[in-house]
């Protein structure tokens, strides 16, 4: 039982935005999930990444956000209704490349890794200490320090996807969309230095993030 206990929060405690995200897809009224095949998306992660899709998954929550899943070679790309209709092109970029930057760079695999090992840790741990309480903590810190190693592959994934952007200007629109459409969770929201906002949540703080495009710009500008 506390090895499935374990198991449990450390994930809640990891992927609990992504959780919450796939929560906003389910709506009795609509298909949870529909694949499309946008041929000046799938041309744009192509010619860009050099992966190829045969379709997108197209969820049906209103929430703007974008996900890569699937198993190596087999990758799978989701983005929610509420992205797909309000974003615009040089926004979607911003997305399609950032996610395909995830599957080629080969983060979900490393972190899949990574969990299993802290796990096995983690079980080690709570087979020699009998109190509920650690492992408890155990659970939760695990999940936090994956928390803090998905961050690390969110900046790689936004430095791969800033040197293949067409216009780094769509990630700065992006950004904002994506801050003003989540502006409720106050504790993960502008300010990089909030440290439970750090601690509890993957994602690069919305300002810095945008302070990574603009040196973007002023770089290309610079070259040119």
């Amino acid at each position: 039982m506390e090895y499935i206990l374990v198991v449990f929060l450390s994930y809640v405690s990891w992927q609990w935005m992504s959780l919450y995200l796939f929560a906003t897809s389910i709506n009795k009224r609509k298909k949870a999930v529909k694949i499309i095949k946008d041929k000046n998306l799938l041309d744009t992660i192509f010619t860009k990444t050099g992966l190829r899709l045969a379709s997108i998954r197209v969820s049906s929550s209103l929430k703007p956000w974008g996900m890569m899943i699937g198993l190596p070679r087999y990758p799978y790309m989701i983005l929610s209704q509420g992205m797909y209709d309000s974003f615009d092109k040089s926004e979607v970029e911003y997305v399609l490349l950032h996610e395909s930057g995830h599957y080629i760079l080969a983060h979900s695999a490393k972190l899949a890794i990574l969990y299993i090992s802290f796990l096995i840790m983690g079980f080690i741990f709570i087979s020699t200490i009998q109190i509920p309480l650690m492992w408890i903590a155990a659970a939760l810190i695990i999940g936090l320090i994956q928390i803090q190693m998905s961050r690390l592959c969110e900046y790689e994934a936004d430095a791969f996807t800033l040197q293949r952007m067409t216009n780094p200007k769509g990630m700065i629109m992006a950004t904002k969309k994506f801050a003003n459409a989540y502006k409720h969770f106050d504790v993960v929201r502008h300010d990089e230095d909030a440290f439970l906002g750090r601690l509890i949540y993957m994602g690069i703080p919305y300002n810095e993030r945008i302070r990574n495009a603009e040196a973007e710009i002023k770089k290309r500008l610079k070259n040119n």
